[in-house]
């Protein structure tokens, strides 16, 4: 177990970029670091994995939990690790104090948005009055939530000039919020529309500049 400096426990974006990464390594992942048996790696070899495995985001969250759950008990003053060779315990054990835990553990589970995706939503409603209201929409057949940033074109709805009817269907550019939840799973937290990009009404196309 590799301690993390104090400056790097937020989650990283090396670490965000591995999301679609599990628990455990894919085959084709452990071919690329050129192992074909787990068993047969060496000892240089397995603190590669473990390098690798530590930019998988579940893991340094689940890792994050354990010594959460660990400072809730005092009576536990340190912990000691031993590393297994076909389930065979090693001679060295590594011991750590309960004053490091904390280094262990993540203090921001927000993660980075993600930022200039295309997407097409199905306009159910927009917020008419001026403020942080929020518009109503499908994204992928399901109803979101979206803040609208787009300064120009929520003017344009306001002042009129822009029919609004049940066949309105916008081209956006889309960010949104995530954060991780208590399971380990990341979830969508808020949805931002940054620019329209084209939109149609019943069907007729209007392109943005």
């Amino acid at each position: 177990m590799s301690r993390v400096p104090v400056q790097n426990r937020k989650l990283t974006k090396l670490q965000i970029e591995n999301l679609k990464l599990d628990n455990r390594l894919k085959r084709e992942e452990l071919l690329k670091l050129g192992i074909e048996n787990f068993d047969l790696a060496d000892e240089k070899m397995l603190t590669k994995i473990i390098n690798y495995l530590m930019k998988n985001y579940r893991i340094v969250w689940r890792r994050s939990n354990f010594f959460k759950k660990l400072r809730q008990y005092p009576k536990v003053i340190k912990i000691t690790i031993n590393k297994l060779k076909n389930l065979v315990p090693g001679p060295e054990e590594l011991s750590l104090n309960a004053d490091d835990f904390e280094n262990y553990i993540l203090i921001d589970e927000n993660i980075p948005d993600i930022t200039g995706q295309t997407a097409e939503i199905d306009l159910i409603s927009s917020a008419l009055k001026n403020g942080k209201f929020k518009w109503k929409g499908f994204l992928n057949n399901q109803i979101i939530d979206f803040e609208m940033l787009d300064a120009p074109f929520k003017q344009q709805v306001f002042q009129g000039s822009i029919e609004h009817n049940n066949k309105v269907k916008l081209k956006v550019e889309l960010k949104h919020s995530r954060k991780i939840d208590d399971t380990g799973k990341i979830r969508i937290t808020r949805y931002y529309v940054t620019k329209v990009l084209s939109y149609s009404i019943n069907g007729i196309d209007h392109e943005r500049t």
